[in-house]
């Protein structure tokens, strides 16, 4: 709804590669998210496939295989199920024993660089 109702303008400027629509169906959605530089999104889990692009700036990224969504002791309440209850920067490894041993992938994405095509060997 943002670019319908706030931003019109900035919609223009987005393409959605072909390869969305290879498995059929429509696009569910299109959202941007916004921040100023020291932004921190909660661990989390997306509910639909995404294509994760840093238009400016830089990202620090934390991937874990989403086999181990259970192991990150998401919320029970339905509006958060996605979310996990780790605050990985001051984890509190008694309350989460499991998540201290899992293992994670760290990347920062560069300015014009997205998840679609990112190198997965640079990492911290």
């Amino acid at each position: 709804m943002i670019f319908e109702w706030q931003i019109e303008e900035l919609r223009k400027d987005i393409l959605i590669p072909d390869y969305c629509f290879t498995g059929g169906g429509e696009l569910k959605s299109l959202n941007a998210w916004f921040g100023p530089a020291g932004t921190v999104t909660p661990l989390h889990q997306d509910p639909h496939h995404n294509i994760l692009a840093q238009v400016v700036g830089r990202k620090y990224v934390r991937l874990y295989c989403a086999t181990l969504s259970e192991e990150l002791y998401p919320y029970s309440e339905s509006m958060l199920k996605n979310s996990s209850q780790v605050d990985l920067d001051s984890m509190d490894v008694n309350k989460f024993p499991k998540v201290h041993d899992l293992e994670f992938m760290d990347c920062i994405l560069e300015e014009g660089i997205s998840m679609d095509n990112f190198d997965p060997t640079q990492v911290l």
